[in-house]
């Protein structure tokens, strides 16, 4: 899934405005491994989907604000 397409499933899809708290809140949950849901996200994506570089996250948020 491209950045875009992730961006589109989260803003339009499923209705959630994409702004730096909500990608902070995510990805504060996603660095616990054991959080219920990150597991959850582990189960229907796999781990390697689950990629928590500071340098990829940082990319991430500007990326999205970048278009």
């Amino acid at each position: 899934m491209s950045v875009g397409e992730w961006r589109q499933c989260i803003e339009y899809d499923c209705g959630l405005p994409l702004t730096q708290e909500f990608i902070q809140k995510r990805l504060t949950v996603f660095r616990q491994l054991q959080h219920e849901e990150t597991l959850r996200f582990i189960h229907h994506y796999g781990e390697t989907h689950l990629n928590l570089n500071p340098v990829v996250d940082r990319s991430l948020i500007d990326q999205c604000y970048d278009q």
